[in-house]
């Protein structure tokens, strides 16, 4: 029996010095990587005897004469102009009626309870991909889908026509213009 009491004090004074259970995750932290990090002071370096491309400080002021070149093999270059499509119609819906000379419209859009215009603008694709609808559309619809066609300068696979439901999707946000629209044909 003492032998087996001594044996105890022996085990218990080495379950003391094992880890505690949260040791392991303590082992993966970034903390003491990043305060073992020593901070160098910043070294005073001229931005245009680098070899690597570098732009001018902004406090520096440019001049036609000036003598600092960049000493880099690159030279810095603008992006190139994306080609844009046709930009939306400047003038507003009655210009565009009256200079295209519509014939009267073969469709009726009725208004909703509170009296507006029944367009509304979706999202989809997690936002990139902006749409509106034009909804509650009564007679010949294809004529309205190519009247918005021509105004909003859109292609043809950019407006199309529900089968379904019978609505109009344009592809963009062009709500307000869609609105003009509607009002100077008379809805």
């Amino acid at each position: 029996m003492p032998c087996m009491q001594s044996l105890a004090l022996i085990v218990r004074s080495c379950a003391a010095l094992r880890a505690p259970a949260g040791a392991q995750q303590l082992r993966f932290s970034t903390t003491p990587r990043i305060a073992a990090k020593p901070r160098l002071p910043p070294t005073p370096s001229t931005p245009f005897t680098t070899s690597t491309p570098s732009k001018p400080p902004r406090d520096a002021k440019p001049s036609s004469s000036s003598s600092l070149k960049y000493t880099s093999s690159r030279t810095w270059k603008p992006d190139p102009a994306v080609p844009r499509r046709d930009p939306p119609p400047v003038g507003s819906a009655a210009t565009f009626i009256a200079q295209s000379a519509l014939p009267p419209p073969t469709y009726h859009i009725e208004r909703s309870r509170s009296k507006n215009l029944p367009i509304y603008t979706d999202y989809k694709r997690g936002g990139n991909l902006y749409l509106t609808t034009v909804r509650r559309i009564t007679g010949n619809s294809t004529a309205l889908r190519d009247e918005l066609r021509a105004f909003l300068k859109k292609r043809a696979e950019d407006i199309t026509i529900n089968t379904v439901t019978g609505h109009i999707v344009i592809k963009g946000h062009h709500t307000a213009l869609v609105a003009d629209f509607l009002r100077a044909r008379g809805m």
